[in-house]
């Protein structure tokens, strides 16, 4: 939205700066498939050297039991967050759908994002609306992770703008699918240089994307 000119020239270099190293940290190292969870299960811990492999300290006795079982061969999602010495496996559909639609995501990831959803169906649609989260929360485990607390139960606000616009938003764009376009972005090259600059300097690390070498310019 900002219009390119001598004025926000420094402003836009500052912008491209941080979603370059927006998309690297996310792409690299919220990404969660079968070979991450192997490259998880070898982890060393207590590696705090530039060069660490464990970049974050990650313990691999935190993996859950039933990921490795749930997770398909061809499949793979972003973590809901990441932190020294934790990780939330926890699969977040609304924030890995906007990841695809906003191109955070490879198109690789993006497919197997896809692919995840698509093999556990039952999961996250069955015959009810699309579940925020996997597993899904109830009872009192709900109401611990969440905070509820039932003294807001009078603020709960019930006719918030935000709960019809996915439904208007399901019925309207099939009518009108050219419109999709205000929703997705194409490939930013700038971060895709971006991108690749920071594994000249990082050689250990690992960029997700598949492009051709000619669209590359380090």
């Amino acid at each position: 939205m900002i219009a390119s000119d001598d004025g926000s020239r420094s402003l836009l270099l500052a912008v491209n700066r941080r979603l370059t190293a927006l998309s690297f940290h996310i792409r690299e190292y919220f990404w969660v498939d079968m070979k991450k969870i192997n490259e998880i299960y070898r982890y060393k811990t207590e590696e705090y050297s530039q060069g660490a492999t464990n970049k974050f300290n990650i313990y691999p006795e935190q993996i859950p039991s039933w990921l490795v079982d749930w997770i398909p061969e061809k499949g793979g999602y972003l973590i809901g967050n990441l932190q020294p010495a934790h990780m939330d496996f926890w699969f977040f559909s609304l924030g890995n759908l906007w990841a695809i639609t906003s191109s955070l995501t490879t198109p690789r990831q993006a497919e197997e994002i896809l692919n995840l959803m698509e093999k556990k169906w039952e999961d996250f649609i069955w015959n009810i609306p699309l579940k925020i989260c996997y597993p899904a929360l109830e009872y009192e485990e709900w109401h611990i992770i969440t905070g509820s607390d039932p003294k807001n139960a009078n603020q709960s606000r019930l006719y918030q703008t935000w709960t019809i616009a996915g439904f208007l938003a399901s019925k309207l764009l099939p009518e009108n699918p050219e419109m999709a376009s205000i929703f997705t972005f194409e490939e930013d090259m700038e971060l895709l240089e971006g991108c690749a600059y920071s594994l000249t300097n990082h050689p250990r690390a690992k960029c997700s994307r598949r492009v051709p070498k000619a669209q590359v310019l380090v």
